[in-house]
């Protein structure tokens, strides 16, 4: 177990992988060498955050593809000015105001 922490820690540092696909090979190994059961193996992607997160990704792209996340930057930029502090406001706002409908954890994966 020990090797594939190492191993799963010196993947994720040298950033050859993108970090899903590190994660993924780490629990089909942990599965493949009998330290976790199916399962156990699966038993995260029942957990409703997981699955939120996921949907998340699919309805954002479709909303970055129709480029309403960029109109909806440049409209932050406009009215933050070149004020970093004001812009850092502004999105603070919004993960307040997105986090009174979604988990935190979702909120925080969003932005």
């Amino acid at each position: 177990m020990l090797f594939i922490l190492v191993i799963t820690i010196g993947l994720f540092v040298w950033g050859k992988f993108t970090p899903d696909i590190v994660a993924l090979i780490s629990m089909i190994s942990l599965y493949l060498t009998g330290i976790l059961t199916a399962s156990e193996t699966l038993s995260g992607f029942s957990n409703p955050t997981v699955i939120m997160i996921a949907a998340l990704f699919i309805i954002g792209e479709g909303i970055a593809q129709t480029g309403w996340t960029a109109m909806a930057g440049k409209k932050f930029v406009e009215w933050a000015g070149k004020s970093i502090p004001k812009l850092l406001v502004i999105v603070s706002l919004g993960a307040g105001v997105l986090s009174g409908f979604v988990s935190n954890t979702g909120t925080v994966a969003t932005l």
